[in-house]
């Protein structure tokens, strides 16, 4: 019989620390994005941090909380440019 691993709910509370050690891009994951074609930047980069909290990618946009793409979107502009100055 096929058994189903049922999956952690996603956090939906983060405090400022939280959200910059779990949301925010490494070095590695930067260089992921030197493959990948600028318009997939942000929905590659959204959904890797989404696996790497919950263990799942996300079946739909509202499975992410709001307040982490609210931190993820903040901190966009700055993650671009750390990007595109390792191409």
């Amino acid at each position: 019989m096929l058994k189903l691993k049922m999956r952690a709910p996603m956090k939906h509370i983060w405090d400022g620390k939280e959200l910059a050690d779990h949301w925010s891009l490494t070095f590695e994951e930067l260089e992921l994005l030197t493959s990948k074609p600028a318009r997939h930047y942000l929905p590659f980069c959204v959904q890797l941090k989404h696996y790497q909290s919950s263990g799942a990618f996300p079946l739909t946009f509202s499975d992410i909380p709001e307040v982490s793409l609210q931190y993820f979107w903040g901190n966009w502009r700055s993650f671009k440019l750390k990007i595109m100055s390792r191409k």
